[in-house]
């Protein structure tokens, strides 16, 4: 039984990161159509984990 679920055989995914000199400014985004609130930045700490089946 599916329950409505689309099962999808491959996936690709694209991780992009980006250098940036310690001039960088971060651009205000509060004026943005769709920002309700801008805050300091905030570092996340992220762990994955992957299964696959054999």
């Amino acid at each position: 039984m599916t329950y409505g679920r689309s099962v999808v055989p491959e996936q690709l995914e694209v991780e992009r990161e980006f250098d940036v000199d310690a001039t960088f400014v971060v651009p205000a985004f509060g004026g943005v159509p769709g920002v309700a609130v801008v805050g300091p930045p905030v570092t996340h700490e992220l762990a994955a984990v992957y299964h696959r089946a054999v």
